[in-house]
């Protein structure tokens, strides 16, 4: 009887350590699927005549009035996943008779997005995410609808399991015809993020 007890108490022991370290270091952990973002935008305008290239002196002037963005992120592999995005803004663009007028900017993107670090270390062991990003567009600028190649980046840094902040920067290249007004231009988010 004695016997018994002992193994009995030291299998129940076992059982516990096991327990606690599968708590501390957990081996299988489920990853999130969807992930919900919410900020700002601002938008850098590069126009040129032949409508082709970016212009880094731009850089320097952001168009940021209601500049709100909402995306939603569904993940479909451990290192990919599909973002769809919505933006609104407003640029202050030279309108035909070359004078300043305000145009209201709606914006929608499919972005595929390629987690990079996951290919060092696994995603969810992170306290932070490092992407490219990649994918079309389109945006109506009063009434007048164009489309992009989008191709950029970003990074999240997570607080918590689910809830994070997150930057992207994106370059925009319009897709012929173009909008005389905006053709190629930068388009950068700052939002907090929740992953479910």
């Amino acid at each position: 009887m004695g016997t018994y007890y002992l193994t009995a108490q030291t299998e129940e022991n076992d059982l516990i350590s096991t327990a606690i370290d599968n708590k501390n270091r957990p081996l299988v952990r489920t990853e999130e699927k969807y992930l919900i973002s919410v900020g700002i935008n601002a938008i850098v305008n590069d126009v040129r005549s032949d409508g082709s290239y970016f212009n880094l002196n731009r850089l320097n002037r952001l168009d940021l009035q209601n500049p709100f963005f909402l995306g939603v992120e569904r993940k479909l592999s451990k290192g990919f996943s599909l973002e769809a995005l919505v933006s609104i803004n407003e640029l202050e663009l030279l309108n035909e008779v070359s004078q300043q007028e305000e145009f209201g900017y709606f914006g929608m993107d499919i972005n595929g997005k390629l987690y990079l670090e996951y290919l060092f270390a696994k995603r969810h062991q992170n306290r932070w995410d490092l992407y490219m990003a990649g994918g079309f567009g389109l945006y109506d600028l009063n009434d007048d609808i164009a489309f992009t190649y989008n191709v950029g980046g970003g990074l999240q840094l997570w607080f918590t399991k689910a809830f994070g902040v997150g930057c992207k920067g994106m370059g925009k290249l319009g897709i012929r015809p173009m909008n005389e007004l905006v053709n190629n231009y930068y388009q950068f988010h700052l939002g907090l993020m929740y992953r479910i």
